[in-house]
């Protein structure tokens, strides 16, 4: 029930952009370029970073995690590294490790191209927003936005 309300909701998100999900063409090569990155990781922990998508289905990037400890806040350097499809509509998923202070997770994560452009004949995902399977009870959200070159 949960994953079917997640894809329904990423569905649901995706036709508020005019459709971009829904237009043909998109490949693994549209999502390429360096990109910001923050997430929701529940009521009370947040992350933000960057990552580097290749555009031949690989991604690695760094950031920070901020998660309540011990009624204090604790501030986590994080690092991920995976791999990626894109499907032609617009949707797909990653793949990755995501690690800190030598332990590492392996996660999937469901995303959507919100927006892109051609650049070169090739459709850019400029915003990309994900979904982790299985993110337990709260559900964590990720949006990318690409940086300028």
């Amino acid at each position: 029930m949960k994953k079917s309300l997640l894809m329904l909701t990423i569905l649901s998100v995706s036709l508020c952009f005019n459709g971009l999900a829904f237009a043909e063409g998109f490949t693994n090569a549209s999502f390429q370029g360096h990109y910001s990155m923050r997430a929701s990781l529940g009521p009370t922990a947040a992350a933000l970073g960057e990552a580097t998508a290749d555009g031949d289905g690989n991604v690695s990037g760094t950031g920070i995690e901020n998660h309540p400890v011990l009624n204090q806040r604790m501030v986590i350097p994080v690092d991920m590294e995976g791999t990626y499809t894109v499907n032609e509509n617009g949707t797909g998923t990653v793949t990755y490790t995501v690690g800190a202070y030598g332990i590492s997770n392996d996660l999937i994560m469901d995303i959507v191209i919100m927006d892109a452009e051609v650049v070169n004949g090739v459709k850019l995902a400029t915003e990309v927003f994900g979904i982790p399977r299985g993110s337990g009870r709260t559900v964590a959200t990720f949006t990318m936005k690409r940086l300028p070159d």
